[in-house]
């Protein structure tokens, strides 16, 4: 008789393994084949970085796949604010390479300003500092006169961090 319940708990088991993932109650992973779901449930786990890498994951995925450079870009960006520590610096350097392979120097600069925040967030205000500067170089060649102020402000608190404004 205890053959014959594990064989079915083991039928039952693969035959539910790919649904049991972060999914919620009545939600399957093949519903976000596309990137507007997959944006919108990675937006809908803000506060649960943890699961949102699962969806952040599939959008990196997929948009390699199709080889869509705007959307490897989006990912590395999705990833860089829902992942921890040491991927979280790989992930913030990913989007630095990406932003240059597009070419854009606004998308480069806001790269470099999502690292900034990274060393922020991680306390290490003088590397923090150093892309911030770099960034802000780049919005002031692209005239970019909102991405410039968002810099200088930036500057302003690593400033305060490292105890520059007593």
């Amino acid at each position: 008789m205890t053959e014959f319940r594990s064989f079915f708990l083991l039928i039952f088991l693969f035959t539910q393994l790919p649904f049991l993932s972060f999914a919620q109650p009545g939600e399957y992973l093949s519903e976000y084949s596309d990137y507007p779901a997959l944006e919108k449930k990675i937006k809908s786990l803000e506060n649960q970085p943890e699961q949102a890498m699962v969806y952040v994951e599939m959008f990196i995925r997929k948009a390699k796949k199709e080889g869509n450079a705007d959307n490897i870009h989006k990912g590395y960006l999705f990833a860089t604010f829902n992942s921890r520590e040491e991927i979280q610096l790989k992930y913030g350097d990913s989007l630095i390479v990406s932003s240059i392979k597009l070419n854009d120097r606004n998308k480069t600069g806001e790269a470099l300003l999502s690292q900034a925040l990274v060393y922020q967030g991680n306390e290490n205000y003088e590397k923090s500092l150093e892309y911030t500067l770099d960034a802000l170089k780049i919005f002031e060649e692209t005239k970019n006169l909102y991405l410039i102020n968002t810099a200088k402000y930036s500057i302003a608190e690593i400033k305060t961090f490292l105890g520059a404004y007593s």
